[in-house]
């Protein structure tokens, strides 16, 4: 009895994973897609400020972008 209702399991599960492998992909890429990538962290001490001044330039973009999204999403 065990053996059977295993084998139906398997069969189910194939079944799903065969159906998901032949789904096509969707056009809409995910989030992590879209995002720029962040400043470089300095090696160097003398790097500090301008690094501070590109990550307080990228967290002013994202935050523009996201609220953009938002407003976006909400007309």
């Amino acid at each position: 009895m065990r053996i059977v209702i295993l084998l139906i399991v398997l069969a189910i599960i194939g079944l799903l994973v065969t159906q998901r492998i032949n789904t096509p992909p969707s056009d809409t890429p995910p989030p992590e897609a879209t995002r720029e990538a962040p400043p470089q962290v300095p090696t160097r001490p003398q790097d500090v400020e301008a690094f501070n001044e590109q990550m307080q330039q990228f967290t002013d973009d994202a935050a523009a972008r996201r609220q953009q999204q938002i407003d976006q999403a909400t007309e």
